[in-house]
């Protein structure tokens, strides 16, 4: 046997406590999750990613502008052709032998 064991869970989840599984949400997160699960695949991903830049808590202002003139900065090297990018198969291996 291997040393990892999967553990099944039934496919639908009761989450009021009816069930053989139980849950922290809410009836009203779990009405929340279910309108979210029909959004389109984009929605979702732009949710989620809100979602957790909110377990984040305030961002601040100076660091997101550090941050977007980073971005800008690099952007222009890549353009002007100062910054050369590597294949990925190359950065790969180089990463392997480091390790």
């Amino acid at each position: 046997m291997s040393p990892t064991r999967l553990v099944r869970f039934p496919t639908k989840l009761d989450n009021y406590g009816d069930g053989p599984y139980y849950s922290a949400m809410s009836r009203t997160t779990d009405d929340i999750l279910s309108k979210a699960k029909r959004l389109s695949i984009a929605e979702r991903a732009e949710l989620a990613a809100e979602l957790l830049a909110s377990l984040d808590g305030e961002s601040e202002e100076n660091v997101e502008a550090a941050w977007a003139a980073e971005i800008a900065r690099r952007v222009e090297r890549v353009r002007s052709g100062q910054a050369k990018g590597r294949p990925w198969p190359e950065v790969r291996e180089r990463l392997k032998r480091r390790s």
